[in-house]
């Protein structure tokens, strides 16, 4: 099931148009790693 989710994030300086970030534990669920239905690393480009 797909959500939808605001996440506020602060983008180091140094960050180019095009570099993408990684916001850790606010991805989709996952079945799979050590812990079951734990949260995967959403990812996203950076827009300037």
């Amino acid at each position: 099931m797909k959500e939808t989710k605001t996440l506020e994030v602060r983008i180091p300086a140094g960050n180019d148009d095009g570099m993408r970030i990684r916001s850790s534990g606010n991805g989709e669920l996952s079945s799979l790693g050590r812990e079951a239905f734990a949260r995967r690393d959403a990812w996203g480009n950076i827009l300037l």
